[in-house]
């Protein structure tokens, strides 16, 4: 099939498909990682790669004060336990 140059285009191929060849098969409206998204943060815009850079170092934080509140409560218990195991060793003897 020969192809006529009609318009500054080639008659055989789909106007659109030199753009979905480029995104790697995906058409460029449906492939997120073709086109550049920035989220505006106050005033100035983050990069998508930096957006979720930042949100991970955030979670990584609020995991570990998380951690360290968990430590304090499990301190607490277990002083609140030996608390009564001690009472509860008290009233036996005064049982008896």
């Amino acid at each position: 099939m020969t192809r006529k140059k009609v318009g500054g285009r080639e008659s055989g191929k789909p106007s659109g498909q030199s753009r979905v060849e480029e995104s790697g098969g995906v058409p460029a409206a449906a492939n997120p990682a073709a086109r550049p998204i920035c989220f505006c943060n106050g005033n100035f815009y983050e990069s998508r790669a930096q957006y979720y850079l930042k949100e991970a170092i955030w979670l990584h934080e609020r995991i570990r004060a998380l951690e360290a509140r968990v430590k304090e409560l499990t301190a607490m218990l277990y002083e609140l336990r030996s608390q009564r195991d001690y009472a509860m060793a008290i009233q036996e003897d005064r049982e008896r």
